[in-house]
């Protein structure tokens, strides 16, 4: 019999007493059963009920069917419905940290709560039975391994031979895994042919292999001789304690080699589930040991408790408004089981359920639901809203012109773009640092308008907006991938004044050059090559472009692109004149801003032309500080997002304050009718001169207007909101959620009065949906693009065939490419064919990359990574059984290097974890398409 702490020693079993218990060294009682102690559980003390031995049973029905299985069972849903509560209380206070600045209602928190609860509780408890069914199982298996001999030694004991071999074997692992994650990325990066790289990297891991079973026998002699000298040191606590110490490391070095996760995630959403995890184990084991004889009925109750939780869930959650933003956007782990839930009672696969708030109002027909087309006449409700068609909400005219004269000829018009400048960064809208003394300067004698609303919070959806004066859902757009195409029957300002005008124009990025289209009427289109620039070349520029424009005796419409306040901020490692926070340096960039529209303005005055020069700053969106948990823009629809800042300057005339919400788009009409030339087409927005100099308030008070952000393959968010006067609503069209704002009382946003007001919620979504259904095009709605894109077949032909599948869940059979030669400036247009296999709760990600020969430099905005269907068609809708087409195209950079020969590849990955491809070799998860030759 062992001595006290001698469970495993040398590896003579004939000393280790079989069981299937945790046993610490513990000798048995008299009678062969062996007490409860506190290493882990013990065989029940009844000899009776003929426990088998896992020596001649390891694997069996009957250990799962067991009274022990039973206990497990019911100890589990214990340990779950705790550790579900404290998920759900974990939520809600980081939520309520997070959004701290929004106003404390504990109803809605409660009722967040239990939905939380709900949808948390039920597949937990699912998960809890699989766990005590698969610890039924392996429980043997883990008992007799190094890890379960490990976990069963007492912590502080002298244990040399198995502390020597645990201790070889983690470090072994750890080296090993390291040094494959070397050769990875070097055969990976170093090599463009993904055979010969595979080739090498599984040489190379033979060899480590071999390597790593040589120093593992090492290491473990040498460790065994060390023990044996001085057995002191020989304690289970140290291999344990090294293994968690490797996690902890392995873990923070993934963090530092990639700290922009937390752009995209924060610590909380990362660590909430492994944390609940471990408490889950943490409750199992502890109250193992504290309850003796569990009440067999406790399972089977908490069972019926969370289907009750989810069936009132079910029914309930569409009720009211403001819980559902915190289920859906503030929840971690949550917002997907909510979306799994949608999906699953989704009956008629058109991505909106009858439950759980989906509107759905007929579940058995794909082509009514809350997002279709809904015209009027035909009879049906397509929309699930307000009957067959809506009312009209859209205004068309010709721009409401002003008809006082300003000027004695057509004046020249310079208009700033300022990407991302927030007014309330400026000292002129009241705030506090000194960030604008030049700006101030302007703002005195200008137009200053307070509440000018930016159509998109992405640039660009706003700047066409601003220069079409059609709002983004409006506008004709070409291909719908990073940037879309302009197309031509667009009629964009500087081509309604280019038949009077010298138009030109300077833009301080090489952001827009894929962007087609977008230099329309420009008799000079400049833009610099680099995405960051020095921040005096674009004023340079625009200071050279005066010159050669005060020769020409026709007026000039200069349009300058100043990128100074976009992210990143203090790109050249420029010192912060505030602090070391993020809003610091975002002023430090509004500074030198300021510095340099004074060189641009003083460069203006100093050439003295001979016309007069109206001066239009603006900016083409906001910028968000964690207001509503984000930073930058592009994301949302919120104040801080999409106020805009928008001075007008107009020789002679004092300037004054706009208070009204007035569209950017407004700046087309409003740059028209200053040079005096007449719309040739209807236009939704209207000129600013009326209501600065015409008195006509009344016709602005009441006027709605829209901002919106929609999908495309990188950022997939589909938002729209209405202001009239004070009043906000904004509507997800995807979810039906929805949030209501009043800003005479909360300017920021932050007090949703959704559940409050529901008359006037009602009213505005109305008036919304009404607009959305009335004026957006075709291309611009889910359900139309869905339909285009939903085969009933493969394709007969296609012109590579791939057959990859992705993780079980789609086989991409192949698709079709336009050519396999290009010029420069050219795109490369692709149409994949997925064929569904499964479904998923994951929100996957599709890389279409680009490899070049080494030493050629592939750009940035040089690849075709995306969601499928540019967004409007995510992983999770996908439907087992459907065809799916996903357009994808690639415009060839114009100053990218030829001839050249490149290679396409594919990979889909779920947040950075690739998923490999089920039908290949285990672990690959990336494929070469196609080559491809750059003339």
């Amino acid at each position: 019999m062992p001595r006290d702490g001698e469970f495993w020693r040398g590896g003579n079993r004939a000393q280790t007493p079989k069981s299937s218990s945790w046993m610490c060294g513990r000798a048995p009682a008299p009678d062969g059963v062996f007490p409860r102690h506190a290493c882990g559980p013990s065989l029940p003390e009844a000899p009776s009920q003929n426990w088998r031995s896992p020596d001649r049973e390891l694997l069996s029905w009957t250990a799962v069917m067991s009274p022990l299985f039973i206990r497990r069972v019911s100890l589990y849903a214990r340990a779950t419905l705790i550790t579900s509560l404290g998920f759900t209380l974990a939520n809600v206070i980081y939520g309520v940290s997070r959004y701290h600045r929004e106003p404390f209602r504990i109803e809605v928190l409660t009722l967040a709560g239990l939905h939380s609860l709900a949808l948390t509780l039920l597949p937990a408890l699912l998960g809890a039975v699989l766990a005590a069914g698969l610890v039924s199982f392996a429980a043997p298996l883990f008992h007799k391994s190094l890890v379960g001999k490990l976990f069963s030694a007492p912590l502080f004991g002298r244990e040399p031979e198995l502390v020597a071999r645990a201790l070889s074997v983690l470090v072994t692992l750890g080296l090993f895994g390291l040094g494959a994650q070397q050769l990875s990325h070097h055969f990976m990066t170093r090599y463009h042919n993904a055979v010969l790289a595979s080739l090498a990297l599984t040489a190379s891991l033979v060899v480590l292999a071999v390597a790593a079973y040589a120093f593992f026998c090492a290491l473990g002699a040498f460790l065994g001789r060390l023990f044996a000298h001085q057995p002191q040191l020989a304690r289970p606590a140290l291999p344990l304690g090294l293994g968690f110490v490797l996690i902890l490391g392995a873990a923070a070095a993934f963090f530092i080699a990639f700290p922009s996760i937390f752009y995209v995630y924060h610590p909380f959403d990362l660590l909430l589930l492994p944390a609940s995890f471990l408490v889950f184990i943490v409750l199992a084991f502890v109250l193992d040991k504290r309850i003796e004889e569990p009440r067999a009925g406790i399972a089977p109750l908490i069972a019926l408790l969370s289907l009750a939780l989810i069936l009132i869930s079910a029914f309930s959650y569409g009720s009211r408004y403001r819980h559902r933003v915190w289920v859906e956007e503030r929840f971690p782990v949550v917002k997907q089981l909510y979306r799994l839930a949608t999906a699953l009672t989704d009956r008629d696969g058109d991505g909106y359920s009858a439950l759980f708030g989906g509107e759905d109002c007929n579940d058995r027909d794909a082509s009514i639901h809350p997002g279709a087309s809904d015209p009027a006449g035909d009879g049906i409700d397509s929309d699930c809203f307000a009957g067959d068609g809506g009312p009209e909400v859209s205004s068309m005219s010709d721009g409401r012109y002003y008809e006082g004269r300003l000027f004695d000829r057509a004046p020249n018009i310079l208009l700033i773009t300022a990407d991302a400048l927030r007014p309330d960064h400026l000292g002129c809208f009241g705030y506090k640092r000194d960030t604008s003394p030049f700006i101030d300067e302007l703002c005195a004698r200008s137009y200053r308008f307070h509440e000018a609303i930016a159509q998109s919070s992405r640039s660009i959806r706003s700047i066409p907006s601003t220069f079409t004066g059609f709002m983004p859902s409006q506008i004709a757009y070409g291909t719908e991938y990073l940037f879309p195409e302009l197309l031509p029957e667009n009629v964009l300002i500087a081509e309604v004044l280019r038949p009077r005008y010298r138009t030109a124009a300077v833009v301080g990025t090489n952001y827009f050059k894929p962007f087609k289209g977008f230099d329309q009427g420009f008799l000079s289109f400049r833009q610099d090559p680099l995405y960051t620039p020095p921040r005096e070349r674009t004023v340079d520029w625009a200071i050279e472009e005066l010159r050669k424009l005060r020769t020409d005796r026709r007026p000039f419409f200069l349009w300058t692109y100043l990128f100074h306040t976009h992210a990143p901020y203090l790109h050249d490692d420029l010192p912060s004149l505030y602090g070391p926070e993020l809003v610091d340096a975002y002023d430090t960039e509004v500074r030198m801003l300021d510095g340099e529209l004074r060189r641009l303005i003083d460069a203006l005055e100093d050439l003295e032309f001979q016309r007069e020069t109206v001066i239009i700053l603006h900016s083409d969106h906001g910028e968000a500080f964690f207001e509503h948990g984000l930073t930058g823009h592009s994301h949302n629809t919120h104040r801080e997002e999409i106020r805009s800042t928008l001075l007008i300057h107009i020789p002679g005339k004092d300037g004054g304050d706009i208070h009204l919400p007035v569209p950017l788009a407004d700046l087309m009409p409003t740059i028209a009718n200053l040079a005096n030339i007449p719309l040739r087409h209807e236009t939704p927005s209207r000129s600013l001169l009326p209501l600065m100099f015409g008195g006509e308030a009344e016709d602005f008070e009441d006027r709605l207007i829209f901002s919106e952000v929609l999908p495309d393959g990188v950022f997939p968010w589909d938002e729209k909101a209405i202001i009239r006067g004070k009043e906000k609503l904004i509507y997800d069209p995807r979810s039906g959620r929805v949030r209501l704002y009043d800003h005479t009382d909360d300017p920021f946003e932050h007090n949703d009065l959704s559940d409050e007001r529901p008359e006037l919620t009602a009213e505005l979504l109305g008036l919304l949906r009404s607009w959305i259904a009335e004026t957006n095009r075709p291309e611009q709605r889910d359900d139309v693009v869905v339909a285009e894109n939903l085969l009933s077949a493969l394709p007969e032909k296609m012109s590579v065939e791939v057959d990859v599948v992705v993780g079980g869940l789609f086989r991409v059979a192949g698709f079709d490419i336009n050519k396999t030669e290009f010029r420069r400036g050219e795109r490369i247009e692709l149409d994949f064919y997925y064929e569904v296999l499964g479904e998923t709760s994951q929100d996957l990600f599709f890389y279409v990359d680009v490899e070049g020969p080494r030493g050629v430099r592939i750009p940035r905005n040089f690849h075709g990574r995306h969601h499928p269907m540019n967004g409007r068609y995510r992983s999770y809708r996908f439907k087992r059984g459907q065809i799916i087409r996903d357009t994808v195209h690639l415009v060839v950079p114009e100053d990218f290097p030829a001839p050249v020969d490149i290679t396409l590849t594919f990979m889909v990955a779920s947040g950075r974890r690739p998923i490999p491809f089920t039908n290949r070799p285990a672990g690959e998860y990336r494929t070469n398409l196609i080559d491809i030759h750059i003339k």
